[in-house]
């Protein structure tokens, strides 16, 4: 089981450096994922943030 933080979704959604190691995490982990309703809310503030909230 694997607790995925905020930024791992970030780097993917705002297409950061790092983007295809965390797209390669989640693949390979797919069944085992979890995120905490914190994370969610996170993701939405900086994704409006961003005016990108259509990915939201």
């Amino acid at each position: 089981m694997f607790l995925i933080d905020t930024n791992i979704f970030l780097e993917i959604l705002l297409k950061q450096d790092k983007k295809e190691k965390c797209k390669k995490l989640l693949y390979e982990n797919i069944g085992n994922l979890h995120i905490t309703d914190f994370s969610l809310h996170s993701i939405g503030v900086i994704l409006f943030r961003y005016e990108r909230e259509n990915i939201f």
